[in-house]
């Protein structure tokens, strides 16, 4: 019998090695599509009251972009927060 528990634990470490690929590389795969996002030019004022998040300043500017969430920053600040995030 100690072939019958060999096999099985052999079968088992198989199914969860691929569970593992399956599953496991989710996360990886979320945060490359998250960070594949496409911005827009923003053209019309409509609040000049609103500031970028990542520098706080005024966005009443002609550089001011949004991203496909609706949230409006400054064309250089998104670009240099996107290339020091990790991913």
């Amino acid at each position: 019998m100690p072939n019958g528990t060999f096999v099985t634990v052999l079968i088992g470490v198989t199914v969860a090695t691929v569970i593992y690929f399956i599953f496991g590389n989710n996360k990886q795969r979320t945060q490359q599509q998250y960070y594949q996002y496409s911005t827009k030019r923003y053209s019309e004022p409509e609040n000049t009251n609103k500031e970028c998040s990542i520098c706080l300043v005024s966005l009443r500017c002609k550089e001011r972009y949004m991203l496909p969430c609706e949230h409006e920053f400054h064309k250089g600040c998104i670009e240099k927060w996107k290339n020091q995030s990790p991913g």
